[in-house]
């Protein structure tokens, strides 16, 4: 339980190393394809090919995993639709800043590789470059969520962290500079994923053991809902008006995710000798 933030960040910052592998790997595998399948549509036709064969080779550890039978006492304790009718507001008051932080991300950030070829004329093999260094950077901030969540409680740690980040989502708007967008790219990026396991740690504190397989399912659900929205809308934009408007667009949806999360548990945590402690909700009234 006390560690549970710390098995987040770890889970999360495995997967943002294997992202920078893959992103080395990758991004120069685009570039060694081009002249040997005829052109560079073709390499990253076959450059996805490999990313799925690969990403299937995941199926056998986790054909492996052999989980142990559930204790008596949590089978009766299953989630179950009074239970969710009982609980709504705090479901609800989990899931609209999620889903808003996911609708500003989907804006932007699956288009954030042709942001640097567009504006900066930058090539595959640079920009998978570019987001090896900033996927280092985020495992660095994922290392200090869990100390920045026991110092100052895990919603204050998610909220300023992502306040801090928007001023560097605005530079990027605007700026023509490659140094200046690839520093502001850097620490957006460190920022925003440095808060991501607090936020998930945060909503398994929230509830019982029974309802955190929905709460996980409700954040998986908000996050991809949004991106399948956003990301439709945000292609257009770019094509119409460009990267500046959804950068801003992001921004915005960002800073209204934050205070979205004060306003909701500004009073969930309360100080300890050790740090900070989640107040369990009853039926979205905290109570200690």
């Amino acid at each position: 339980h006390e560690e549970r933030t710390y098995v987040f960040s770890l889970s999360f910052g495995v997967s943002l190393l294997a992202s920078v592998i893959g992103s080395v790997i990758f991004g120069r595998l685009v570039t060694v394809l081009e002249p040997l399948v005829g052109g560079m549509v073709a390499a990253y036709r076959w450059t996805f090919v490999a990313s799925v064969g690969l990403g299937l080779t995941a199926l056998i550890p986790f054909g492996l995993i052999r989980a142990a039978a559930p204790a008596h006492e949590d089978k009766k304790a299953v989630f179950s639709f009074s239970m969710f009718k009982n609980r709504i507001g705090l479901y609800t008051k989990l899931y609209l800043p999620y889903f808003v932080v996911g609708l500003g991300a989907g804006l932007i950030i699956p288009f954030l590789n042709l942001y640097f070829r567009d504006r900066f004329g930058q090539s595959p093999d640079k920009i998978g470059l570019f987001f090896t260094i900033v996927h280092a950077t985020m495992l660095i901030g994922i290392l200090a969520g869990p100390i920045l969540a026991r110092k100052f409680g895990m919603v204050r740690s998610l909220v300023w962290t992502q306040i801090i980040s928007i001023p560097f989502m605005v530079v990027l708007a605007y700026a023509y500079s490659l140094e200046l967008a690839f520093f502001a790219f850097l620490i957006r990026g460190a920022l925003m994923n440095l808060g991501q396991p607090i936020g998930t740690n945060f909503g398994m504190e929230m509830v019982d053991k029974s309802e955190q397989a929905f709460v996980n399912a409700l954040f998986m659900f908000g996050w991809n809902s949004s991106w399948m929205i956003s990301t439709v809308i945000g292609g257009r934009l770019i094509e119409a008006h460009g990267y500046t408007l959804p950068l801003m667009i992001t921004a915005g949806l960002y800073l209204l995710s934050s205070i979205l999360y004060y306003i909701f548990f500004r009073s969930s945590e309360r100080k300890t000798d050790t740090g900070y402690a989640v107040i369990l909700a009853d039926n979205g009234r905290y109570k200690i």
